[in-house]
């Protein structure tokens, strides 16, 4: 094969990987616009004639919800993916309260999960209004999706411990649990694109690799101790502005 074939069969995988991209950014974009109607739709049902439904009916109806919440999810993930491996693209960074403006919110999305299994997240900070320089919508997708799969990883009844603190010139944030943890080995695979944890089939395998890379998209890192049958921590740094 010559030199310019080689170039042009290059080419054609790059605007094939294009197009794959697009397709993938499309489909996710018209699968959120669809659920977004489909949770309003149950959540109007539920709040207009829930109390008329029976028991049976009523846990259907969250099984729905539940279900088109983690469908949505995996959608915003989609779309995450095909933003993050475009190349380059401009952090929008602001001052963000961790609590008030990250783990409040996220927190109270995961509320129904977190009493259906009787599970608990609890924050300590260094210090109140602890801010953060970072893309405020980025750093929602990153601790929603590293939340989403520690919880999965936990037992019933478990307590999720979620810290933030200053470390140096860099604010660091960690989400530790009692779970199962991961086995030797395991910790480099689970930071790529598709793998899930240590025997989950429930996800996408999307949710840790885009945390990893909104953490290097602001300079910081995610990394991940982890003892097998015993405990996982995971610890996201991001550097402190510059100025």
């Amino acid at each position: 094969m010559t030199f310019e074939q080689l170039l042009e069969e290059n080419e054609q995988l790059k605007r094939q990987n294009q197009l794959y991209r697009d397709v993938v950014a499309f489909t996710g974009h018209e699968w959120r616009n669809q659920l977004s109607l489909l949770r309003l739709s149950t959540t109007s049902l539920d709040q207009d004639a829930g109390s008329q439904f029976t028991e049976q009916q009523r846990t259907a109806l969250k099984r729905i919800q539940h279900s088109a919440a983690a469908i949505h999810r995996t959608a915003d993930n989609y779309l995450m993916w095909s933003r993050l491996d475009r190349g380059p693209f401009t952090l929008n960074s602001t001052f963000v309260d961790l609590q008030r403006e990250i783990f409040g919110p996220v927190n109270f999305l995961f509320a129904e999960q977190l009493a259906t299994y009787q599970q608990q997240v609890k924050v300590h900070l260094c210090q109140p209004g602890l801010l953060v320089w970072a893309d405020k919508s980025l750093l929602v997708s990153l601790y929603e999706n590293l939340l989403d799969n520690t919880l999965r990883a936990s037992k019933p009844g478990s307590t999720v411990i979620v810290r933030g603190y200053e470390r140096g010139h860099s604010h660091e944030f960690s989400i530790w649990t009692d779970g199962a943890g991961l086995p030797d080995g395991y910790l480099d695979e689970i930071l790529a694109r598709f793998t899930t944890g240590y025997g989950d089939s429930s996800s996408c395998g999307l949710g840790v690799y885009l945390a990893y890379r909104i953490a290097e998209a602001h300079g910081g890192e995610l990394r991940i101790v982890s003892v097998p049958e015993s405990w996982t921590n995971v610890v996201v740094t991001l550097p402190q502005r510059r100025t």
